[in-house]
């Protein structure tokens, strides 16, 4: 009976509004706060590294997830309604994963569906033992794979060729008839075109590169069907990201004053749950911390760490031109109202400082 009472407490909190929902359902610790590629170091993210693994990762408060497949099944043996939203997740790397564990802590028991390109048994038996049902993309659109309210599409650009058409059929995959879900594509704030140390926000101007290019047909294909557009600032933990590429390659042929902005990987995870959390809306949402640091402040920053202090400080030489980009200085203070979300870590420096604390 208990348990039943729980399990209508929680179903109850996802029709509440979002800012009620994210504090009262999601970890504690996030309720304290929760360059320019958002996915570094993608092709290693299925490894259980520990700057991959939810089982070892450095970051307190994530729960651990192994016991959520088994809280269903007693309640389905209790004759209780099983109304758990389930989560496709398309991309379970390193952000899919943390996207996962707080959607279950935030709805218990709720199956969670992670996607990937490939069947790999030794993928998919992590991703079961951390409470997520592993599927493969040929499953989209078959009876294999039920449709769902709640879609997030987390996986790299790369090793896409047509990254709108994979999108696109994950949008296939969202039962978006009542209106109650959410399709969250994680893009990148690298879209922007701003390289003179402007202020970004989510509607300004975006570049006409390639790479750009591709990510904006994607945004395209989401905003049409009626998605979310979440642009992310360059991902990192301790052992992943910009600081950690930098102090790997030595020598770095760029400007040691250009700004980057970042978002601590828990961080990006807890703003894409929020915005699932939310009705669905055609609207495009920029994730960043609070201040961007320039290549040499994030070095010097990461330096005070136990795993860089006894390691050279990268060299910084700008090649032609260079030396005039700037960077932005992303404002996502419309996001966090619209979400109720705002970082855990709201700096590069902050995130040091909590780590030399432990």
């Amino acid at each position: 009976v208990a348990s039943r009472r729980a399990t209508s407490q929680i179903g109850s909190f996802a029709h509440m509004p979002p800012l009620l929902l994210l504090p009262l359902g999601l970890l504690p610790a996030l309720c304290a706060g929760f360059d320019s590629c958002p996915w570094p170091n993608a092709a290693s993210s299925a490894t259980h590294s520990s700057s991959g693994s939810l089982r070892s990762m450095n970051t307190p408060g994530l729960p651990q997830r192994s016991t959520g497949g088994r809280a269903r099944a007693l309640r389905l043996r209790a004759g209780d309604v099983d109304d758990s939203p389930p989560l496709l997740i398309v991309g379970a790397g390193v952000l899919g994963r943390r996207a996962a564990a707080l959607w279950q802590t935030a709805h218990p028991g709720a199956i969670v569906y992670g996607a990937t390109r490939e069947a790999d048994p030794q993928r998919q038996s992590e991703l079961r033992a951390e409470g997520i049902t592993p599927c493969v993309r040929s499953q989209f659109g078959t009876a294999e794979l039920p449709a769902c309210k709640h879609v997030l599409f987390c996986a790299p650009p790369g090793g896409n060729d047509d990254y709108a058409a994979e999108v696109g059929s994950a949008l296939r995959m969202w039962d978006s008839g009542d209106g109650d879900g959410a399709f969250v594509f994680t893009s990148s704030a690298g879209v922007y075109a701003e390289q003179g140390g402007g202020m970004v926000r989510e509607g300004s101007a975006v570049g006409a590169s390639p790479r750009a290019q591709r990510l904006l047909d994607a945004e395209r294909r989401t905003l049409d069907a009626g998605g979310t557009v979440l642009r992310l600032a360059g991902l990192y933990t301790l052992e992943r990201g910009a600081h950690s590429a930098w102090f790997k390659m030595g020598s770095v042929a760029s400007s040691p004053q250009t700004l980057i902005n970042q978002v601590h990987y828990d961080d990006a995870a807890a703003a894409a749950v929020a915005a699932l959390l939310r009705p669905a809306r055609a609207e495009v949402l920029v994730v960043a911390d609070d201040k961007p640091l320039s290549r040499a402040d994030i070095c010097a920053q990461a330096s005070r760490l136990p795993r860089f202090s006894q390691s050279e400080r990268p060299t910084f030489t700008p090649d032609e031109g260079s030396s005039a980009v700037l960077g932005k200085v992303i404002d996502s203070s419309y996001t966090r109202a619209k979400i109720g979300w705002k970082p855990r870590y709201a700096t590069f420096a902050e995130f040091v400082d909590q780590q030399l604390e432990q």
